[in-house]
């Protein structure tokens, strides 16, 4: 588990959360949406191992669908992207804590989150969006143990239920 008390401090500077979720289990901090237990969780991945496991999701590639002008979506490989950006003392070690929540140098496109979710709601395997219908292409997105895919699917539907809560001064 991992605390929330409202937001992190980072260097000089407070990351806020929407609230004061106090202790929270993974699938806890997935329904409340808690931005603070993600902060933590990025600081412990660590920004090349998050950008690694975000390439490996697919977050970098265009989903494939059957029309020819399909955007990318913005997702660093490297901190080569970063130094190429900002040049090589232009960032800190903070940009993890945008991209832990999704925020950031992050911008996927509506067919890869359909494409991640499908992958989510099945067994790992994603299947190219298409407009004319073809034979279903699928292939392993991401691999989860039965267990972790359990637990995540049952985490999801709660975010559905979670409303803000009142701010605690």
């Amino acid at each position: 588990p991992q605390t929330c008390n409202g937001g992190l401090q980072y260097v000089s500077r407070v990351f806020h959360c929407d609230g004061k979720h106090g202790s929270l289990s993974l699938a806890e901090a997935i329904a409340k949406s808690c931005n603070t237990y993600f902060y933590q969780l990025g600081l412990k991945v660590g920004l090349t191992r998050l950008l690694a496991g975000g390439v490996n999701l697919g977050f970098k590639d265009r989903a494939g669908i059957d029309l020819p002008e399909e955007r990318a979506p913005l997702w660093p490989a490297t901190t080569s992207y970063f130094d190429r950006r900002y040049g090589k003392s232009g960032w800190t070690s903070s940009v993890v804590l945008n991209l832990a929540i999704g925020q950031g140098e992050n911008a996927q496109t509506i067919l890869n989150m359909a494409r991640f979710y499908t992958a989510l709601a099945t067994d790992g395997t994603e299947a190219r969006p298409e407009v004319v219908k073809h034979a279903t292409e699928r292939k392993r997105l991401f691999q989860l143990t039965d267990k972790q895919f359990t637990a995540l699917r049952a985490a999801l539907p709660r975010t559905a239920e979670h409303t803000s809560e009142p701010q605690t001064p």
